[in-house]
């Protein structure tokens, strides 16, 4: 004999999939990637005018400021990745 559920049960437990299913897993961490920037005064990449150092705030990828200045010539590498509220540098 099958046993059926209330209508009150089915809503219930119909909201808690619904639920689980939009919000994902809350336990995984995922690497979130930061990068350090190097900015050179011309196409000939020799003579550095500035830079930015990648961090993790809060989980999120940034920077902690620009030194010197900034420019169309830049070098982009990977520092580390933030994995929730740890730094991991590479």
């Amino acid at each position: 004999m099958k046993r059926r559920l209330s209508v009150r049960a089915a809503a219930v437990a119909a909201l808690a999939l619904a639920g689980s299913a939009i919000a994902g897993p809350s336990s995984a961490m995922l690497d979130v990637p930061f990068y350090n920037y190097t900015y050179f005064s011309d196409a000939s990449y020799t003579t550095v005018v500035g830079y930015e150092i990648g961090a993790c705030f809060h989980g999120e990828a940034a920077t902690q400021g620009m030194v010197g200045t900034g420019s169309a010539y830049v070098i982009q590498e990977r520092a580390g990745v933030c994995r929730g509220d740890l730094t991991i540098y590479e």
